[in-house]
């Protein structure tokens, strides 16, 4: 068979997966040893509780890890990667324990070939949290794109495609969203699997608000709705007071009316919640600082 000439970087994410990691790195190695002449595994220690790393140091495959110093979140772990990977394509895998024939690898990679700058694999079946967060988002971009946005398990990207995102200056919330508004030509896989992150709940309900934040204007939205709905009861229950004070001589139903204020003014701190957790999001961007911090880089 011949080899691919084609220098081809591999970047997959891995936390206290003791259990799976040297096999799955060695499967790996072992499968594009047979297909590409070049390429490079780069495994992103995502700092594990458990013996990931010392078996990645003891794994016969030829490899590069990339320690991180404290946890961070896997578009983090992923960009880490991709800024000290050198392949002129670039396969990002997230989940480590996901189960997948080798082969769509080069299935990908043949779509690459034929003029897309990215490829993304997505699971024909999701969770159904991964599935309402993204009909939120596509009802956000209906008649903006011309495809749907859906979760994904395997990105190849070309050099090109990279170098335009570091171009645009875009941090990278959501691979998927950034890649698609890229403007670049791509292609969208399904593989036949069911799909269930790992992410615990504060991290994905972290990721999601993130996304709507950074992509869309959905929560600025949520904010004038809230402040325009409080403000209208605000001047009802004004109007309330002052036809209750003229007609009955007095205002009746304090408990009503401090009732109300409790009520409104969570509304208030609501929209106050939203407000800094978009400015956290404008300063976060425009900050000349990388969104990781590694401790080593090890290439064995």
């Amino acid at each position: 068979m011949i080899l691919e000439e084609n220098f081809l970087s591999v970047i997959m994410v891995a936390r206290n997966c003791a259990d799976v990691i040297e096999d799955k790195v060695n499967r790996l190695d072992c499968y594009l040893k047979s297909r590409f002449k070049h390429y490079e595994i780069i495994v992103v220690e995502n700092f594990s509780r458990d013996n990931t790393l010392q078996l990645l140091k003891n794994c016969a495959a030829k490899l590069t890890i990339l320690e991180l110093a404290r946890f961070h979140n896997v578009q983090q772990a992923l960009r880490a990667g991709v800024d000290i990977s050198i392949g002129d394509y670039i396969l990002e895998i997230d989940e480590v324990r996901l189960d997948y024939d080798m082969d769509i690898i080069f299935t990908m990679y043949e779509a690459c070939l034929k003029g897309n700058d990215f490829v993304i694999c997505s699971p024909q079946k999701v969770s159904a949290s991964s599935y309402l967060f993204y009909w939120i988002i596509n009802k956000y971009f209906k008649g903006k794109l011309n495809t749907r946005i859906a979760s994904s398990v395997l990105v190849l990207s070309s050099r090109r495609c990279q170098n335009k995102i570091v171009e645009t200056g875009n941090v990278i919330i959501n691979r998927n969203i950034s890649y698609l508004l890229s403007g670049l030509q791509f292609e969208i896989i399904y593989l036949n699997i069911k799909y269930k992150n790992n992410r615990n709940l504060f991290e994905n309900v972290n990721l999601m608000v993130d996304t709507l934040t950074y992509y869309t204007d959905i929560l600025t939205r949520l904010a004038l709705f809230v402040s325009f709905l409080f403000f209208f009861i605000s001047l009802g229950a004004l109007l309330f007071s002052l036809v209750s004070y003229f007609i009955k001589g007095a205002v009746e139903g304090w408990t009503s009316l401090i009732m109300f204020l409790g009520f409104s003014f969570s509304g208030v701190f609501l929209m106050f919640a939203i407000l800094t957790k978009y400015l956290n999001s404008i300063l976060q961007s425009t900050v000349n600082t990388k969104s990781y911090i590694f401790k080593s880089v090890m290439k064995k």
